[in-house]
């Protein structure tokens, strides 16, 4: 059958996660996005592995994208660290990446003042 969702976490290629990253903040900072690609460690939580790390790849955004995006449709969970929004890939299957994308450019540009 077809990898798990874990099997297909667990292999993510760090360089091709990195790509991504990188081709995601591109095209978002391109809409004006203030958006970078960032090397960052994913951490396998729960039973299965915990306290193991993979390399992984981030989109980072402003921190202030983190509770607008968790409120999208669909709902899009970051981590904040250092004042940034970490989008990490290596949870995601890289034909999310447009939805993700989406997700991003839903948010307004300009917090409400």
């Amino acid at each position: 059958g077809p990898p798990t969702p874990v099997r297909e976490f667990l292999d993510a290629d760090p360089a091709a996660l990195r790509a991504r990253a990188d081709a995601l903040a591109a095209a978002l900072a391109a809409d004006g996005v203030d958006a970078t690609a960032v090397v960052t460690v994913a951490g396998v939580g729960g039973g299965g592995a915990p306290g193991v790390e993979l390399p992984s790849a981030a989109v980072a955004l402003p921190e202030r994208y983190a509770a607008a995006l968790r409120a999208g449709d669909p709902p899009v969970l970051g981590r904040v660290a250092d004042g940034r929004c970490l989008l990490d890939l290596r949870a995601l299957p890289p034909s999310a990446d447009a939805t993700l994308a989406g997700a991003v450019r839903a948010v307004p540009v300009r917090p409400e003042t």
